[in-house]
């Protein structure tokens, strides 16, 4: 994979997670003080999961770029995100430090639990804090993730 259909791939995913950010937006935004619907409140765990996703596909053009082989196992999905995380050795960027990687953690956890279990399960209450603060980690992480393009593509 080059440089450029590295810059390719992940601005189609950050692209992808951006607009289903703004679905999310759009939904829990319709009425602060309303309370969700088993329906809307399963939209909202669909978003999270994509987003969560969205991530993932991204910390994988990275591996793929660099020849590294995605992890194995059951585990694989944290030691994925460990591969990019501050102090971690390795040819991979940082991209999460300080609240976005317990953020992203979190949002980890949650994918679990969306896909192992029923919507009709899902509760509100508990994705808040999900949802909450969304904006500025998720940018931040955009960022990071675009300055680590932009050097792979001048080194």
């Amino acid at each position: 994979m080059s440089g450029n259909e590295l810059e390719d791939v992940i601005e189609a995913d950050l692209a992808s997670i951006t607009g289903t950010k703004q679905l999310l937006d759009t939904l829990v935004r319709v009425d602060a003080g309303k309370i969700l619907s088993v329906h809307e409140v399963a939209a909202v765990g669909t978003y999270l999961n994509n987003i969560y996703s969205g991530i993932e596909n991204v910390l994988m053009q990275f591996l793929r770029f660099h020849g590294i082989a995605k992890p194995e196992g059951d585990a694989w999905h944290g030691r994925l995100l460990d591969l990019s995380i501050a102090n971690q050795a390795g040819p991979l960027p940082t991209l999460f430090e300080d609240i976005s990687k317990e953020q992203v953690r979190l949002l980890k956890g949650f994918r679990h639990v969306f896909r192992s279990h029923y919507a009709i399960e899902l509760d509100w209450t508990n994705l808040l804090p999900l949802v909450n603060g969304l904006d500025v980690w998720l940018s931040m992480w955009s960022t990071a993730v675009r300055t680590a393009v932009e050097q792979r593509l001048t080194a």
